[in-house]
């Protein structure tokens, strides 16, 4: 048996092919097929098929679907296909028989192959995976809700294996005719498909030259440029930019200059993470956390169904969890875990919806991973409220099988006891992050470079160990100046002049973010004062936190646009700015790479320190405009009295520039104080303070 959903919904054996029936039958068979091998509720079937509107006799037309397609199917497959299982269906079928399981599996190995070197045989895996699409991945779907998930992401995994195909093809020995001719058309299509992604236009414009095709790669970089500007306000990386500027010297010694060192050997890949976490991708270049994983691991196999890691800020929560943690979930570590499903969410501004929204999506065995537990505290109380006792919920006898797993920085670690019910579940799950031991550091520093055949000096170990030792929250900084150094270096070692030329553990995050200020010209300067200080979340009775920016937030501040580009594309270069998306919206959004730049470049954290009372008033401002935005600008929510008189000193300017939405609503507040004045009637007359008392406000000057 043969399932295929890259392209339309077919399934076939022997060269015949089944016929699927209907629409709503053939929506049917996809969501099992979606779900094979987990049980599909009837109630959440009803849901995806008529989405709010299902008819009375929803349940009878599904068990008729069923009955059709089990008709339809048994020539092929026999009649256990389809199994009616309480409370829905299951789908059995080899996950190796369903090309978009076979393709995921494939793209890992082969990307497997080529971060090891393997560039030929990661290429030919690659081609193999890429050779099951029939055309989009759920083509007779493409507008279904329940679709979109799905799609989404065979989509950039398909858009991944063709970057990794990219760079497999032009690191094969050198660039002939016979094997660039052979990546360009799929360079090309996955180009059409995302135009916005720099490395395949990289790619692009490096195969179109090693062709002679010196115009057409030029006029690639012009139609990038263009079109990023045109979508987010950006220039090209200075990566890209180079390279341009090679192509139009004609530069001889241009081959494959992202994958070539100055010697013409194949570069070696930097497997440290600057301030990013690392994830489930990364998981061959993590290193010293496991114990840790271990008595995680531990509770869930003696049943624990809530799981609360709790750590400082920069303990490496977040990564143990994402590249050991669930790498070993998902290869069965915990007994039928390899079956599971894990779902991640970090929290948002609207944390109980998006929890409410995961969970929908989810059916069988399922981990859910929450991670940075402390956003939920941003929200307002109610939504704080119904967070929590939404995982009171699922982590009872309502969700049996649902497992979650929560990262929470310990010094925000009362919050959650704020919660008497939560609490109760909370504390028996709690695993505490210790510091890692000196062998832990030393796997940790040592062996992702030598997976990557780099080795580290002994005096250059010595001195990172003493300088992270006992020092809380020092593991980003590490993994910076590790990347710095690798970076930077000479040849096949990390030496100690190389680790004190960039500053050492505590002066090259600085370091770099000063001197990326300093080569700001002065107007410059002052738009990114504006922009970092929106980046700032302040801690209530706690360390500060980092926050998460929508873009169209900052293109609506009212300065210049090709300054902010300039700002937003080199401290991102850099690694100290990651873009991503709004878990809900999908609206693009832009933060700190981690809070360690707080307090570790202390011109931002001069500016924090300065501006905390303005900061503090402008936070209060952004909640309320979010809060008047999802409410449809309805009047009601608009600011009167004291709160009002704080928050619209704001207008009359400071050391945050307001964006208009922001302004807009402070201006209709304000005018809505007024018309009320104007309409209101006068209460029986007592004395004049009395009548004072009543105007207030705006244009009248109290007797105080």
């Amino acid at each position: 048996m043969r399932y295929g959903i890259l392209g339309s919904l077919e399934i076939s054996a022997d060269g015949a092919t089944a016929d699927l029936g209907p629409p709503k039958q053939r929506t049917l068979l996809a969501i099992l097929l979606l779900h094979a091998g987990q049980v599909v509720p009837t109630e959440r079937l009803i849901d995806l098929l008529w989405d709010e509107k299902p008819p009375r006799t929803a349940t009878h037309s599904i068990q008729i679907y069923v009955s059709a397609l089990r008709r339809s199917l048994e020539p092929l497959a026999g009649d256990d296909l389809i199994i009616t299982r309480q409370p829905g269906y299951l789908l059995q079928a080899d996950p190796d028989a369903i090309d978009a399981c076979r393709f995921e599996k494939l793209v890992r190995e082969g990307m497997r192959a080529v971060a090891d070197g393997e560039g030929s045989a990661g290429a030919e895996i690659l081609r193999s995976a890429l050779d099951l699409w029939r055309g989009p991945p759920l083509a007779d779907f493409t507008y279904e809700d329940f679709a979109q998930e799905h799609i989404d992401r065979l989509r950039h995994q398909r858009l991944d294996a063709l970057e990794q195909l990219g760079v497999a093809e032009l690191a094969v020995a050198e660039l002939t005719p016979s094997t660039l001719p052979r990546v360009l058309p799929l360079l090309q299509a996955a180009v059409s498909e995302d135009p916005l992604r720099e490395r395949l236009r990289e790619l692009l414009m490096l195969a179109l030259y090693g062709t002679g095709r010196h115009a057409e790669a030029l006029r690639t970089y012009q139609r990038f440029r263009e079109h990023l500007a045109e979508e987010l306000g950006l220039d090209p990386s200075p990566n890209l930019q180079r390279l341009q500027e090679r192509i139009l010297l004609h530069d001889p010694t241009l081959i494959t200059p992202p994958l070539t060192s100055t010697s013409g050997e194949v570069a070696r890949r930097n497997p440290y993470k600057g301030l990013r976490p690392f994830e489930e991708i990364d998981a061959e270049d993590f290193f010293g956390r496991s114990a840790l994983v271990e008595r995680m691991l531990d509770e869930l196999r003696i049943g624990g169904r809530l799981l609360a890691v709790v750590g400082p800020s920069g303990s490496g929560k977040s990564s143990a969890i994402a590249a050991l943690f669930v790498p070993r979930v998902r290869a069965g570590a915990v007994p039928g875990s390899e079956g599971w499903s894990i779902v991640t969410l970090v929290p948002g501004t609207r944390p109980a919806d998006e929890l409410r929204s995961v969970l929908a999506g989810v059916a069988g065995d399922t981990l859910l991973i929450i991670d940075q537990l402390e956003e939920v505290f941003s929200a307002s109380p109610e939504e704080e409220r119904r967070f929590f006792d939404w995982l009171v919920e699922i982590s009872g006898a309502s969700a049996p099988n649902v497992r979650v797993v929560l990262a929470l920085r310990a010094d925000l670690y009362d919050r959650p006891l704020l919660h008497p019910t939560f609490a109760q579940v909370f504390v028996p799950g709690v695993i505490s992050v210790l510091p890692m031991s000196r062998e832990e550091l030393t796997s940790a520093v040592v062996e992702p470079a030598r997976r990557v055949g780099v080795a580290i000096e002994a005096p250059v170990l010595a001195e990172l160990l003493g300088d992270v030792a006992d020092q809380p929250g020092a593991l980003p900084l590490l993994q910076y100046a590790l990347t710095e150094l690798f970076d930077g270096r000479s040849g096949d070692e990390l030496t100690l002049d190389e680790y004190r030329e960039i500053g050492g553990i505590r002066g090259a995050l600085s370091r770099r973010a000063e001197t990326l200020f300093e080569e700001l010209d002065r107007a410059q300067r002052a738009v990114a004062r504006q922009v970092f200080l929106r980046f700032v979340r302040l801690g209530q009775g706690a360390k500060d936190l980092r926050r998460r920016v929508p873009i169209p937030e900052l293109t609506a501040l009212d300065v210049d646009a090709v300054s902010l580009s300039v700002i937003l594309e080199r401290f991102s270069t850099y690694r100290l700015l990651t873009f991503d998306r709004d878990q809900m919206t999908r609206a693009a959004t832009i933060m700190l790479a981690h809070e360690a730049l707080l307090t570790e470049w202390s011109r931002l954290a001069g500016w924090i320190d300065r501006h905390r009372e303005a900061l503090g008033r402008h936070a209060s401002l952004v909640a309320h405009v979010g809060e008047w935005e999802a409410a449809g600008c309805d009047p009601d929510y608009l600011l009167s009295g004291k709160r009002l008189d704080s928050l619209a000193s704001l207008l009359r300017g400071g050391p945050l520039l307001l964006t208009s939405s922001e302004r807009g609503f402070l201006e209709e507040s304000i005018e809505r104080r007024r018309t009320d004045l104007r309409i209101r009637p006068l209460a029986p007359r007592r004395s004049e303070n009395s009548k004072d008392a009543l105007v207030g406000g705006f244009g009248r000057s109290s007797p105080r």
